[in-house]
């Protein structure tokens, strides 16, 4: 029976880069509960990290690892676990199961930019690219946002200057019946003051 086990575990760590298309099902979530109970004393960045793509331009002046987390079912399944197991807890699949649905035909992303100023979400576009398809977010929020000091090159004489950059993340949602999610998707996502920021999204190697 250990065997099995040790067998299963095997095959879901290699099998990782398909969490993103799993249907729900008992079995989904208790795999995803074991990976998030797992890493109860991780960071929640280092949970993340298989589902975070970062900018491929990089032509902010602000950016500080701009990035997106896509945050399929599974991984939501699995970020509740860690949560409930750090508590002492131990995750049902019952509530495994009631957290996932709420993103089952979602894609959810998590947008993490860097900006001058406090940007509203009505003063950032946001759209998805696939193929010749087009879509603009269903709902767009602020999450969290908060300021550090940065030093940038002058615009013209090139030398340092010390500017007051916002870090925020907001919370994007499209409708995933709209797309074809085995297709490569392209997030771009841009605001006067930081430029375009384009994120590759491959939910079928999200690992």
């Amino acid at each position: 029976m250990k065997k099995l086990g040790l067998c299963t575990a095997v095959f879901l760590l290699f099998s990782q880069p398909v969490f993103a298309m799993l249907p729900l099902t008992p079995n989904t979530i208790q795999s995803a509960q074991t990976y998030g109970a797992e890493r109860k004393g991780a960071s929640l960045g280092e949970v993340l990290a298989p589902w975070t793509v970062y900018d491929r331009k990089q032509m902010n002046p602000y950016g500080l690892r701009e990035r997106v987390v896509v945050y399929t079912p599974y991984l939501t399944a699995a970020v509740d676990a860690r949560q409930r197991a750090s508590e002492g807890n131990t995750p049902t699949v019952a509530q495994g199961m009631k957290v996932a649905k709420q993103y089952d035909g979602v894609l959810a992303l998590g947008l993490n930019l860097s900006t001058s100023v406090k940007l509203e979400p009505k003063n950032l576009k946001v759209k998805l690219y696939q193929g010749q398809k087009v879509l603009e977010p269903y709902y767009c929020n602020l999450n969290s946002a908060s300021q550090r000091d940065m030093e940038i090159p002058n615009k013209q004489s090139g030398e340092l200057e010390d500017n007051n950059v916002w870090d925020l993340q907001y919370f994007v949602y499209f409708d995933l019946t709209k797309v074809d999610p085995s297709r490569t998707m392209v997030l771009a996502a841009t605001d006067e003051y930081g430029g375009t920021r384009e994120f590759v999204l491959k939910l079928t190697a999200m690992n």
